[in-house]
C-alpha cells in the first residue's frame, strides 16, 4: 500500500513539473501571439505610411518585432494578401498617373470679341499619341481640341486654340486619354482647321 502512495505521489509529482515547465512557455506564446496580433493590425498602416514614417508614427513604442515581421516574405496572417494587393494596385494606379501625358498652358492672349488664343503643349511620356486631345474650357465655353499630329514618345508637341472666357485666368486645359469617355453634346474642334 506504501508502495502504492508513493507511485502515486511521485506520478503526480512528475504531472505537476511538466505543468510547471509548460506554464513560462505558454506565457511566451501568448506574448508573441499578442505581438503578432499588434503588428498584423498595424500592417495596413506599415504599408500606407511606409517604413520611414512608420517608424515615426511608433518611434515611442517597440515596433522592432513588426519591422522585422514585415520584412519576413514567409510571415502570412488572414488578411495580408488582400492588404498587399490593395497597396500593389494604388502603386500601379500612381505609377500610371505620372506616366500619363499632360497638356501645360504656355500663355493665352486676348483675341478680341470676348475670345482668347491659347498656346499649349502636350509631352508623351513614355507612349506614342495618336490623336492628342485635350478639354479646353472656360466659364463660358467648353470644347475638345483635337489634332491628327501625333506626338512620338518622350516629346513634346505645342498646340494653339482661341476660347471664349471673360479672363485669362479662366481657362484651364486638361489632355483626354480617351475621347470616347467624354460627354458626345461636347462640340470637337478641329486644330488643323483653326
Amino acid at each position: 500500500m506504501m508502495n502504492a502512495v508513493f507511485a502515486i505521489a511521485c506520478g503526480m509529482t512528475a504531472v505537476l513539473i511538466s505543468v510547471l515547465m509548460l506554464l513560462p512557455e505558454d506565457a511566451h506564446a501568448q506574448t508573441s501571439n499578442s505581438a503578432s496580433y499588434k503588428c498584423e493590425n498595424r500592417y495596413d498602416t506599415y504599408r500606407n505610411l511606409g517604413e520611414v514614417k512608420f517608424i515615426e508614427k511608433y518611434r515611442n513604442t517597440s515596433i522592432g518585432d513588426c519591422l522585422k515581421l514585415y520584412k519576413n516574405p514567409n510571415w502570412h496572417f488572414s488578411g495580408k494578401s488582400k492588404i498587399d494587393r490593395y497597396y500593389e494596385q494604388k502603386a500601379a494606379l500612381e505609377k500610371a498617373k505620372t506616366n500619363q501625358p499632360k497638356a501645360d498652358i504656355l500663355w493665352n492672349k486676348v483675341a478680341g470679341n470676348g475670345k482668347y488664343a491659347v498656346s499649349y503643349k502636350i509631352c508623351a511620356n513614355n507612349q506614342h499619341i495618336t490623336q492628342p486631345t485635350v478639354l479646353a474650357s472656360s466659364r463660358v465655353e467648353e470644347f475638345l481640341a483635337v489634332s491628327y499630329n501625333s506626338i512620338p514618345s518622350n516629346a513634346c508637341k505645342t498646340f494653339q486654340t482661341t476660347i471664349k472666357s471673360h479672363s485669362s485666368s479662366d481657362i484651364a486645359i486638361k489632355y483626354v486619354p480617351n475621347i470616347k469617355e467624354m460627354p458626345k453634346s461636347l462640340k470637337i474642334v478641329n486644330l488643323e482647321k483653326r
